[in-house]
């Protein structure tokens, strides 16, 4: 059991170090190429003159330089006719004019030029943040008070000080006299009265000093030493106050927080796994509690999206595959410490996807062959098996169902 445990943990393993590779050479290869790809451009002059539809021209720009265009327009169509007065163009006097002839807008995107209806959103400025002056502490301002108002005073000829003596006993006090028994906390006025006595003669005026302090301290109990505060106890009560993170099989980070009145409590969560996130909502019960041990049953829904960008020959289509993931399941929870909970359970996974493409419902089986198995190319996540799919390819949508699991940790937060 424990060899099937370590090769499944390597193999996980495996898979997420392959993506990671995966996803840091896309973004490597999508900060390197376009920067290349504008510094020649810059000095590429297109030999281009005449009536020419949009279409062509995007076509022979493509053949040329190796630039791709996506058209994201409802009002314009590829079979527009553009002028060309001059006799030839840089690539940037080319965009130009077509936008002074259309009225398109366009936006580079990667290695991709898009023209569209509407001009592309600027980007909000960053606002700076003014640093605040740090408030001037207690102690500061206390000693600051201190020297403004305390002034030494000139001492007169009238003052002196005068030495207080000091006598020496002929022995030392019984101090088991004074001090009471292990059972009691009162001092009584017969341990008073035979210590007082025990002191020596020459010690007269210090027992007439101290003589009415005690007076005033006599039967009265001493004051037991303060305790230190408790510590929280767990919120093992009604109340049911949890947060902490956890991860599945395709979603690897998610955070969450579980509130409510038991037996029922809310789920709130964000869920990711680095290409596409979502916020989770649902419910939870706890079934069985024990001191150390619990049982719950939860049911959630995580709302997810991805968008695509399809290569078809000069120009790329826009794919957006939206969907929600429904699962329920059932969860081990183990107290390790005070307030720490380890949890482990089984959920029951169903996902509903729909692709659309420029707003409208679209099957991917009409894309163009990007592989054998545009199931496999175009997704919305990616579990390591299916207990069934119903991917088609002249259909807009399709559901999925698998068993995966969950493992987390959460922190019960102490009541007040």
């Amino acid at each position: 059991m424990n060899l099937f445990r370590r090769a499944k943990q390597s193999i996980l393993l495996a898979k997420a170090a392959i993506r990671i590779y995966v996803i840091g050479m896309a973004i490597f290869l999508c900060t390197t190429r376009p920067q290349a790809q504008t510094h020649t451009l810059s000095t590429v002059q297109l030999a281009i003159k005449g009536s020419l539809s949009l279409d062509s021209v995007t076509s022979l720009v493509h053949a040329k330089t190796g630039v791709r265009f996506s058209f994201n327009s409802v009002k314009i169509s590829g079979s527009k006719i553009i002028f060309f007065p001059q006799a030839s163009y840089s690539i940037n006097h080319l965009l130009q004019h077509i936008h002074n002839t259309t009225g398109l807008y366009f936006f580079q995107y990667k290695q991709y030029y898009i023209f569209q209806d509407n001009p592309p959103k600027p980007r909000p400025a960053k606002i700076p943040v003014a640093v605040k002056a740090m408030p001037q502490t207690k102690t500061a301002t206390r000693t600051a008070l201190i020297k403004r108002t305390v002034q030494p005073q000139p001492a007169t000829a009238k003052e002196t000080v005068q030495p207080t003596p000091v006598v020496a006993r002929e022995k030392p006090v019984d101090d088991t006299l004074v001090r009471p028994n292990d059972n009691s906390n009162t001092v009584t006025v017969q341990n008073l009265a035979v210590a007082l006595a025990s002191l020596p003669s020459t010690a007269t005026g210090s027992v007439q000093t101290i003589t009415p302090i005690m007076q005033d301290t006599v039967n009265t109990r001493i004051k037991a030493k303060p305790q230190p505060p408790a510590a929280p106890e767990p919120n093992n009560g009604l109340f049911h106050f949890q947060t902490g993170i956890f991860s599945t099989e395709v979603l690897y980070a998610n955070a969450g927080i579980e509130v409510g009145i038991r037996p029922i409590h809310a789920l709130f969560s964000f869920a990711t796994n680095f290409d596409v996130s979502g916020p989770r909502l649902g419910l939870g019960s706890v079934i069985i509690h024990k001191e150390t041990t619990q049982w719950q049953v939860k049911a959630s829904v995580c709302f997810l999206q991805k968008d695509y960008l399809v290569d078809s020959f000069s120009t790329a289509i826009p794919i957006t595959i939206k969907g929600q993931l429904y699962n329920a399941g059932i969860e081990w929870c183990r107290k390790m410490k005070t307030h720490l909970v380890f949890k482990a359970g089984l959920l029951f996974n169903l996902l509903q996807s729909r692709y659309y493409s420029n707003g409208n419902q679209r099957a991917v089986g009409t894309l163009p062959p990007i592989s054998q198995n545009h199931d496999k190319e175009i997704y919305l996540l990616k579990p390591p098996y299916f207990i069934s799919n119903s991917y088609s390819g002249t259909t807009a949508s399709n559901i999925k169902t698998w068993v995966g699991v969950s493992v987390g940790f959460y922190y019960t937060l102490p009541r007040n």
